[in-house]
């Protein structure tokens, strides 16, 4: 399915659409309602693995997955795929979505979702101060990293599915090989 956009609104307006299933998932960019495709079983089974790596390599906080928004700013409520909420970190739960940057967020490639995860969400990322940034690329098997610092996002590597980095946001060595089936 195609992203098809809908209408320009708030915050305040797009908490008051009807609650979503999670089907089709629903993000809040630049004010404009966008509607993008549910996940295919490949991107949730690396969405799965995934957030299970992060959750045993957090230091601390919270690994949360999809279907939960961050809201960014008043035109901008995301959905990652992944997202990890340090402790002492910047951004906070509310009763219904996270409020501000969590520390590391990990997007999967979708072909609905790819140019989007590449150009306006990571723009939005990098300006409001998420840490760390994973992009996944199923078909690839590749992940890239990127680290927030004083200049922007700095490309961290590239990584195949037998890669190992070390996470700054994580304090950790990441090793890829359980992300791919």
């Amino acid at each position: 399915m195609a992203d098809v956009t809908k209408s320009r609104i708030t915050a305040a307006e797009f908490y008051e659409l009807p609650e979503q299933t999670g089907f089709p998932i629903v993000e809040l960019i630049d004010g404009e309602i966008i509607l993008s495709a549910t996940p295919i079983p490949l991107h949730q089974r690396i969405s799965f693995r995934t957030a299970s790596l992060i959750d045993d390599l957090k230091p601390d906080g919270e690994v949360v997955t999809a279907p939960l928004t961050v809201q960014l700013d008043d035109l901008n409520i995301l959905e990652p795929d992944i997202m990890w909420i340090a402790e002492n970190g910047n951004a906070i739960f509310g009763d219904k979505y996270v409020m501000g940057a969590p520390d590391l967020i990990v997007e999967i490639y979708s072909p609905s979702t790819m140019k989007r995860d590449r150009t306006r969400k990571f723009e939005l990322y990098e300006k409001h101060g998420v840490r760390e940034y994973w992009m996944i690329d199923p078909e690839n098997e590749q992940v890239e990293v990127w680290v927030n610092g004083a200049d922007g996002f700095s490309r961290l590597g590239l990584y195949g599915k037998i890669g190992t980095f070390t996470s700054p946001a994580l304090g950790q060595r990441v090793d890829l090989s359980p992300v791919f089936p």
